[in-house]
């Protein structure tokens, strides 16, 4: 049998999830919408999101029953810290993704 390693980089030390990162994910994505959407409660916004930047994540528990957000992003696979919450870590996904194309483009 073959073994495979998966090299991993982990995200989001700096994500805070609450009030102010929900500001910071509709000023990233330019939403008109008042107040900011509830993307760190709401696995569904932050899921059409990700979607549409053509990224498929994959919301994992972990032994500690948090969750991780793992997903693939410019050929590299990332996971972010483990939150309380899987649609924190999703909004996590979702904020790494938008800073990387806001540094890119």
């Amino acid at each position: 049998m073959n073994t495979y390693t998966l090299e991993a980089t982990i995200v989001g030390e700096a994500f805070i999830p609450g009030p102010k990162m929900n500001a910071e994910l509709k000023s990233l994505l330019k939403l008109d919408d008042e107040p900011a959407p509830d993307f760190c409660n709401r696995t569904d916004l932050s899921a059409e999101y990700m979607e549409f930047e053509n990224h498929v994540p994959y919301i994992k528990p972990t032994l500690d029953k948090k969750h991780v957000c793992i997903f693939d992003h410019d050929g590299a696979v990332h996971i972010t810290k483990p939150f309380r919450k899987g649609s924190q870590a999703l909004a996590c996904a979702l904020y790494f993704v938008l800073i990387h194309k806001s540094l890119v483009t």
